[in-house]
């Protein structure tokens, strides 16, 4: 039998004696690399020193007497004891924190143990038997003692050389993120197990990356962008790992600063247009002007980059800002602009106007912010017109007649009008009527006048004088009038008068009456051998021509001829002389002449009624007085 000795490499080997009593015995150890180790004696035991790590060594006794002779048993094998394992080294991959251990052995391939102490004692162990071998749960942020030992069913190899492992630290934890509103970004986070330093990487919407590095648990950013959204995350390191990337949060940086305030007024209002360019990351903006002057503030709010601000008090000064709101800081911007308000509205305004005069007065009482002023006359119908002055009074000139006018005053500051003034009304002249019409119908008495009217007029007031010097009128509130109780034979001279509430335009044209615009027809019978014919004659109207004051009518009985005859004639009249029968209205005879007189041939034995009738230009006048008559009983022909 053979007894090894794990622990100093030798095999002590026994054997029973052999029969023919050799003077020696030698112990043969052979081993499966072909070495040979031995030891001799005389007895039946010796030791074999110096065995080799790691063999399978096969066992045989031999006799000094006998060559080559075996003894029983000599086939005998036995396994020494491991190598000690050598060079261990170690692979970390930091990711995952799998650790690799890589050794060497003397002998053939072992079964090895590699055992990884943590500072608490806890042992992790891994086997192999190739000479590597990996940890796959190791835990983050330790520090582990390692060493490999080989093992066999008998012994154990010495432990190789110790070495230490660190493992990568472990993920940061419980990151927070504070911005204080001077744009300062502080980072907190607990302490993270087998760290030696921390890197924060913030990481902007827009782009913009920062790093801030610290081997404490906080760690502040000068310099991140303002208005901005920023991804945060925390590694731990250590002198070679990385740890994994903490959960990441997200953090609003201090709004930007606006920027080009503007402030544009509108002085007709009082009101002014805030404007600026924004600054990202601001919510809402409020902006707000407060008086210098006055004891006054209005404000607006809005989340776009202008707002209205209104009720301004005239003639002021304010001082205009704007502040941002983001998400937890407010815009920090200082800029302010001053505004100066429109001018006040004049006081005790005034006006004084002639009715044969163009131009208004106007007079009114300092305001407070007017550098300078301006009078306005706005009429209904549309004309305007102004004055301009540094004085407390200006005439307004070229105003149109017939016109409702509204006056009022503004202050004037540069380019800023303010606010009208009350205002005053002012009823121009009316206007002198225009394209004045008669219309005289034949024979009538009443004249048909019309005219026609710029602008407005409360009422009309029409004269009509004759020729013989009589005055006639009518009064209207329209642009059209009738006056009675017109003559023959007069001319007639037609004006017009329009009149407002104070004051009357001066007179129209003069328009005489001499002809009218509208034709008539008459229809004039008489008989041509025994036949009645009847002719459509057109004329023009006319004044009716007046008729003879009185007639002569005298019977020459021998011709049967009435010879009538009258005072005076008038040129362009035609007298027509007639002769009705005293019982028959509609069978007459006649004659006609522009003289004096004329003659007319009748029937015999009849009685006449003899008048003489006017006609100029188609109309006819009235007849004269009537002339009765008889006449004698000759034969005549009706004409």
């Amino acid at each position: 039998m053979a007894q090894l000795d794990c622990n100093s490499d030798m095999l002590a080997v026994q054997w029973d004696a052999s029969a023919n009593n050799p003077d020696s015995y030698t112990a043969l150890a052979i081993g499966t690399d072909g070495t040979q180790l031995s030891c001799s004696t005389s007895s039946t035991s010796c030791t074999i020193q110096n065995l080799r790590c790691g063999q399978t060594y096969s066992i045989a006794v031999i006799t000094s007497n006998i060559n080559c002779g075996v003894i029983e048993g000599s086939d005998y094998q036995i396994e020494t004891a491991p190598c000690q394992p050598q060079s261990p080294t170690v692979q970390l991959e930091c990711s995952t924190n799998i650790a690799t251990v890589i050794w060497d052995n003397n002998g053939a391939d072992q079964f090895d143990v590699v055992t990884a102490l943590n500072f608490t004692g806890g042992a992790t162990v891994c086997n192999s038997t190739n000479r590597s071998c990996t940890f796959a749960q190791l835990d983050c942020g330790e520090s582990y003692l390692l060493s490999v030992v080989g093992f066999n069913g008998n012994c154990t190899s010495e432990p190789s050389e110790s070495f230490n492992l660190n493992t990568a630290p472990c993920m940061p934890t419980f990151v927070v993120a504070t911005t204080n509103c001077d744009s300062i970004t502080t980072v907190s986070w607990d302490s993270a197990r087998g760290a030696s330093s921390y890197t924060v990487h913030a990481v902007s919407t827009s782009g913009h990356n920062s790093t801030c590095t610290n081997t404490d648990t906080t760690c502040s950013f000068p310099d991140l962008d303002c208005g901005q959204n920023y991804t945060i995350t925390v590694t731990a390191e250590d002198d070679n790992c990385v740890s994994l990337t903490s959960a990441p949060i997200t953090v609003t940086t201090a709004p930007c600063p606006h920027s080009d305030l503007q402030a544009t007024l509108d002085c007709s209002t009082d009101s002014a247009l805030i404007s600026w360019t924004p600054g990202r990351g601001n919510l809402i903006y409020n902006a707000s002007a407060e008086g210098f002057d006055v004891n006054h503030q209005v404000s607006c709010s809005t989340p776009g980059s202008t707002c209205n601000v209104t009720n301004l008090h005239c003639g002021s000064r304010y001082q205009v800002t704007v502040s941002g709101e983001g998400l937890t800081c407010s815009d920090t911007s200082d800029e302010w602009i001053a505004l100066e308000t429109a001018p006040c509205p004049p006081t005790q305004v005034s006006i004084q106007s002639s009715c044969d005069s163009d131009t208004v007065s106007v007079s009114w009482q300092t305001s407070q912010g007017s550098v300078s002023y301006m009078a306005v006359a706005e009429s209904s119908g549309g004309h305007r017109a102004t004055c301009n002055t540094s004085n407390l009074a200006c005439d307004i000139t070229r105003l149109q007649c017939g016109q409702t006018y509204q006056i009022y005053v503004s202050g004037v500051d540069g380019d800023c009008i303010g606010s009208r003034s009350e205002v005053r009304l002012l009823e121009t002249a009316p206007c002198v009527p225009q394209n004045v019409q008669t219309i005289l119908e034949c024979q009538a008495t009443v004249l048909d006048i019309t005219w026609q009217q710029t602008g407005q007029a409360r009422r009309y007031h029409t004269t009509v004088r004759s020729s013989d010097g009589q005055v006639l009128g009518c009064d209207s509130n329209t642009t059209f009038c009738q006056v009675p109780n017109i003559l023959c034979g007069l001319t007639y001279s037609v004006t017009v008068v329009a009149y407002s509430q104070t004051c009357n335009s001066s007179q129209s044209s003069v328009q005489h009456v001499t002809s009218g615009t509208h034709i008539y027809i008459y229809k004039i019978k008489y008989f041509v051998f025994q036949y009645l014919v009847v002719s459509n004659i057109s004329f023009l109207d006319s004044l009716a021509p007046c008729p003879p004051d009185v007639i002569f009518a005298v019977l020459d009985c021998d011709l049967n001829t009435v010879s009538v005859s009258w005072d005076s004639s008038v040129d362009g009249v035609l007298y027509i002389a007639q002769a009705f029968y005293s019982n028959n209205n509609n069978d007459y005879y006649m004659c006609n002449t522009t003289e004096t007189s004329c003659d007319i041939t009748v029937t015999c034995g009849m009685d006449y009624n003899v008048s003489v009738v006017p006609l100029r230009d188609g109309c006819t006048g009235e007849n004269s007085p009537v002339q009765y008559i008889t006449a004698g009983l000759s034969h005549l022909m009706k004409l």
